[in-house]
């Protein structure tokens, strides 16, 4: 079975691998994140590792996200012994480090729509969940984000200005980046659930039966 990188995994992959935050950034933009998101990292996070945040960019507006992308990238960039060097990492098995489904992860390692996976930012906007959670966005983040003060919440909101949609989508953002409670299609419904929204946790439920 397919599997979703984590984050920690991907970061820590690259970090063995010794590239240079430019490589990455190159890297980042081989796999196909748009320029723009990488200037505003740069922007965001000067002086810091980029490493992670052009990553957690890459992970979080791609379903499809694999090992193998990766390995394609560095060759691409002619970074042939990281590429090597990556492969030879998989292909010796899973470890608690670099969790993989199976062996044969060079091969087809991505969330493909044959398994549900983790939810992911594109399949949540074409399920309309921002639309449909709309003015309920304060409940939802305070559950989803595990903000028990409201204090995340209430940031959110200040910055969509009263755009309930974008603030719904904002807080799926950071949720799908690990903030808050783990992040599972069983959470997202049982969430909409105890916000009653039972009919979207009810489509939600049948959608993820269905892939």
């Amino acid at each position: 079975m397919a599997t979703r990188l984590e984050l920690h995994e991907v970061t820590k992959a690259l970090g063995e691998l010794s590239l240079s935050i430019a490589q990455t950034r190159d890297l980042t933009f081989n796999l196909g994140v748009d320029l723009r998101d990488l200037d505003n990292v740069d922007e965001e996070r000067r002086g810091a590792d980029r490493t992670k945040y052009y990553m957690q960019t890459w992970l979080s507006n791609n379903p499809y996200a694999s090992w193998k992308s990766i390995v394609e990238a560095l060759k691409d960039m002619r970074l042939n012994r990281q590429a090597t060097q990556l492969a030879e990492m998989l292909s010796a098995g899973p470890t608690a480090e670099h969790a993989v489904s199976c062996p044969s992860s060079l091969s087809v390692l991505s969330a493909s729509h044959g398994s549900p996976g983790q939810p992911t930012l594109p399949q949540l906007l074409r399920l309309k969940v921002p639309q449909r959670v709309g003015v309920h966005a304060s409940n939802f983040g305070i559950f989803l984000l595990d903000d028990t003060l409201g204090s995340a919440v209430r940031n959110i909101e200040a910055k969509c200005r009263g755009d309930y949609e974008a603030a719904v989508k904002e807080i799926l953002q950071q949720w799908l980046q690990g903030k808050g409670i783990p992040v599972t299609w069983e959470n997202l419904i049982s969430t909409l659930s105890d916000i009653d929204l039972n009919v979207l946790a009810s489509e939600i439920n049948d959608y993820v039966k269905s892939v």
